[in-house]
């Protein structure tokens, strides 16, 4: 992108709310309705107890883990990727971020969950352009 046009968009983008809801980035419609699909099993999954795979939050105490889950919402995804390390008996993975302050890790085989991995991001940043 040109210097002129970077200027521009910086000017519409910097109109943008970060809080305003109702779209995401993704790498592919397949990859967008994979990570939906999968955050929305997740989430009902997470209600359901005796699940039967696990659920790990790196670094945090199992209470606040719980906590995390809880907050992941269904209509705050900012972003869905491929993971790079799927769960060993896993086919596949998608990396989500929620609420851009939460990054999940949902592996799964045949559309079925079978690792989930939660981690509290940090993030600095700030509504404005540069």
């Amino acid at each position: 992108m040109s210097a002129p046009a970077q200027l521009a968009a910086g000017a519409v983008c910097a109109k943008l709310k970060l809080s305003d809801g109702g779209f995401f980035g993704a790498g592919g419609d397949f990859l967008a309705d994979q990570g939906v699909f999968f955050l929305n099993k997740l989430a009902d999954e997470r209600r359901v107890s005796g699940r039967d795979f696990p659920v790990t939050c790196p670094g945090l105490p199992e209470a606040n883990c719980q906590l995390l889950i809880d907050s992941v919402g269904r209509d705050s995804i900012d972003d869905v990727e491929r993971c790079t390390k799927p769960a060993p008996n896993a086919d596949d993975c998608v990396a989500v971020s929620v609420g851009y302050s939460v990054e999940v890790d949902i592996s799964f085989r045949n559309e079925k969950i079978v690792a989930a991995t939660l981690q509290q991001l940090v993030v600095v940043a700030d509504e404005k352009a540069d």
